[in-house]
């Protein structure tokens, strides 16, 4: 479209055209949201099967089983049977392993915002679980 002499409304109008055709595509491309609806992340524990190890870990003559953590803050708390045991950096890998009594054992992590997540385990001599700390979405309301 050229502009001519005498026909500046002309072009003013296509330019109001373009400019109410964009406005309706951006509008519609946030129609599905709902600005009361917030997603929440809550922690969940993902736990891996045991799995046997070359090295089995014997402390005062008794075999134990080892807890290798995943998880984002470092500063995350990790309690065994609601004892404080250290942090998930204490306990990410090779050799910092958790190692814990055959048994069942409530393992709780406590991130530093405040919130917990607890999961029981069957701890078995000379198997090995890694726990990896995840974030689901939640839709809720606020």
């Amino acid at each position: 479209m050229f502009l001519t002499r005498g026909q500046p409304g002309r072009w003013l109008a296509g330019v109001g055209v373009l400019m109410i055709v964009l406005a309706s595509c951006i509008s519609g491309a946030f129609a599905h949201r709902r600005p009361w609806r917030h997603v929440h992340r809550r922690p969940v524990l993902v736990v891996s099967k045991p799995g046997k190890v070359k090295n089995v870990v014997r402390i005062d003559g008794r075999l134990h089983g080892s807890i290798d953590f995943s998880a984002d803050p470092k500063k995350t708390e990790v309690f065994v049977d609601g004892k404080l045991r250290g942090t998930v950096d204490d306990f990410d890998g090779r050799p910092q392993k958790l190692h814990l009594l055959p048994g069942l054992h409530k393992i709780t992590l406590r991130m530093p915002q405040g919130q917990k997540v607890s999961r029981t385990l069957d701890i078995r001599a000379g198997t090995e679980i890694d726990i990896k700390l995840d974030f689901a979405d939640r839709a809720g309301t606020d």
